[in-house]
């Protein structure tokens, strides 16, 4: 239970390719890893307790390589969340030594820090936490990214344009211009470059930049 002032912080951490620990050490020496990365986490959490003012943070596994946290912070400072965040990630991303062999694994983390308020449902949160970490992976994993309002408006506009994407092979909303490719010492054309463009229904042009790597 939350009180004025308190800033909830929900914290979804996933292990960085992780299925290439099971597939070229075996799923015993995957197992190990996770119990590793459990203890340190742990540990790591033991030194937020005195934010949380008595109320202790709660982790839990989350899926088969993700680690789900959540805390109660005592009116923290506005960078301060996103520093300790930060470095609990790296401390993640050290090396193991799991029966007297190092183990490495890389570690992305998303998370939600939000004014608590007693309307406030876990769901929510997941969810928010669940895009800043796939944005997290989307550029380049061995990232802390929050949840923002911001990267709320880009992914919906992403989700829409993928869907439109769906479509864009058949509703003409596709073509193609010739940019000409002129030689210097004559002039004349040489050659053309054929360049795709898009104008979706209800958004307008869409850049290449943005359109192409959703299409890929």
């Amino acid at each position: 239970q939350g009180r004025e002032g308190d800033v909830w912080v929900l914290a979804q951490v996933s292990l960085d390719h992780f299925k290439r620990i099971n597939e070229t050490q075996g799923h015993e020496w995957g197992d190990l890893l996770l119990r590793a990365v459990a203890r340190r986490l742990l540990s790591r959490l033991e030194r937020l307790a005195p934010c949380c003012e008595g109320r202790p943070p709660v982790v839990c596994r989350w899926g088969g390589d993700e680690f789900m946290l959540s805390l109660l912070w005592r009116q923290p400072r506005p960078d301060q969340v996103l520093e300790a965040i930060e470095g609990l990630r790296q401390a993640l991303a050290e090396p193991y030594t799991v029966k007297g062999r190092s183990l490495t694994v890389g570690v992305s983390l998303g998370f939600s820090a939000r004014l608590w308020r007693p309307e406030d449902t876990l769901n929510a949160a997941v969810q928010q936490a669940e895009l800043a970490l796939t944005e997290a992976k989307r550029t380049g994993r061995g990232r802390t990214v929050e949840a923002t309002l911001t990267l709320q408006m880009l992914h919906t506009r992403r989700s829409c344009l993928m869907e439109a994407l769906r479509t864009a092979t058949r509703d003409d909303s596709l073509s193609l211009v010739f940019q000409p490719i002129v030689s210097a010492r004559s002039g004349r054309p040489q050659a053309y470059e054929a360049l795709l463009r898009w104008r979706c229904a209800g958004m307008g042009p869409i850049s290449p930049v943005e359109f192409i790597p959703l299409a890929e």
